[in-house]
């Protein structure tokens, strides 16, 4: 029975390394067995397929003939550290066919172990990556691309916003003095020729002024500090202290942090949706408050008010740039406020949104994630 069983055990040995043999053989991807010098012992017929390199030209040889040369030297020397140490490497490899045909390939090496457990061979198989990383190259170079036009279009914005102020400073200052000597002369709807036109000017002004605000936001280097947003908010309540009067909005807050960020643009951040607020309220005495919170490795601020309200289907266009929800006549603005805000949420690594029912009141929420500072170790706190 014993010498069956052993007999039995040969057999079924046999017929697995015949299994194994063929499973590496007809496999679907590349095979290569070297000795722990890295001399090529084994490779199966799809390597030669891929490589254009028959078995008997590669045996004995090392790997490296497969080299375009492009590989930097640590990746190899990284490599063999991993496989040397009896660890798995993967990683990424630029080679050359026999044809000359270069090809980037994803790559696991791992190291076989004899009987005493000692590494006696090294098995690669790899895929062929190459469209992928042509699909990368193509993505990064539209990336580039997108990011310089990006930055010419706010260096345009900034340059004819800035060109523009003077000689629409020049038609105010002669629409003043049109209606200072000549307003007596003038019939009521010349009078009223003048009003309108002075309107317009000022109407462009400020949306010149929000234009240059827009682009600098692009255009100027990111500078984060920490920044006690309990003082920020104090100062912007400070600026807006004639609004909120007027308004006789009641604006209360939860403890804010300190966290990094710009705090030149958190502050204009907070006073466009204060002001957003106190523009857009309803005829029930103003509400707003203030509060943060933590979540994971961001902040989320929300600014919450009981103002009218935004239609579910304005959400998303609400923050677009010259977007306008509402007439010049219902609300005067600009249409920049909120496209500003985004930009400047998104400058940080965040996000903005919001949660609105018409007559409801409307919430703004924005994440800030924690920063750090590429010349110091700024993060939040």
């Amino acid at each position: 029975m014993a010498k069956m069983r052993i007999k039995r055990e040969k057999i079924e040995r046999r017929e697995g390394f015949a299994l194994f043999a063929r499973v590496m053989e007809q496999g679907p991807d590349p095979v290569v067995v070297t000795d722990v010098s890295g001399r090529i012992e084994y490779v199966n017929q799809r390597f030669s397929e891929v490589t254009g390199y028959p078995k008997e030209e590669v045996l004995g040889k090392n790997p490296r003939i497969l080299s375009a040369g492009e590989t930097p030297r640590a990746t190899y020397d990284q490599l063999w550290e991993t496989i040397l140490s009896g660890k798995i490497w993967q990683g990424e490899l630029y080679n050359r066919k026999k044809s000359g045909e270069s090809f980037w390939e994803f790559i696991t090496i791992a190291p076989i172990r004899d009987e005493g457990g000692r590494i006696s061979n090294f098995a690669a198989s790899w895929k062929d990556i190459s469209g992928k990383k042509q699909i990368e190259e193509k993505l990064a170079k539209i990336a580039a691309e997108l990011e310089r036009s990006n930055l010419e279009l706010e260096q345009f914005a900034y340059v004819a916003s800035h060109d523009l102020q003077e000689p629409l400073s020049m038609v105010q200052m002669y629409l003043d003095l049109l209606e200072m000597n000549y307003s007596d002369k003038l019939d009521e709807p010349g009078r009223e020729l003048i009003r309108n036109t002075k309107a317009g000017a000022q109407h462009s002004q400020k949306l010149i002024r929000g234009l240059l605000d827009y682009a600098r936001i692009g255009i100027r280097e990111r500078s984060l500090e920490t920044t006690d947003f309990e003082a920020l908010l104090r100062r912007v309540m400070t600026d807006l202290e004639m609004n909120v009067l007027k308004s006789g909005a009641d604006i209360t807050h939860d403890k804010l942090p300190k966290t990094a960020a710009e705090p030149f643009l958190m502050g204009r951040l907070f006073q466009n949706l204060l002001s957003n607020a106190i523009k857009y309220r309803s005829g029930e005495p103003l509400k707003i408050h203030i509060s943060a919170r933590r979540e994971k490795t961001a902040w989320i601020f929300s600014i919450r008010d009981n103002g009218i309200g935004i239609a579910s289907k304005d959400k998303e266009r609400a923050f677009g740039l010259f977007q306008r929800l509402h007439t010049e006549t219902e609300h005067p603005g600009t249409g920049i406020g909120l496209a500003l805000c985004k930009k400047i949420v998104e400058r940080h690594g965040g996000k903005i949104w919001l949660e609105s029912e018409p007559g409801q009141g409307t919430t703004f929420h924005f994440s800030l994630p924690e920063q750090v500072k590429k010349t110091g170790s700024l993060t939040n706190s």
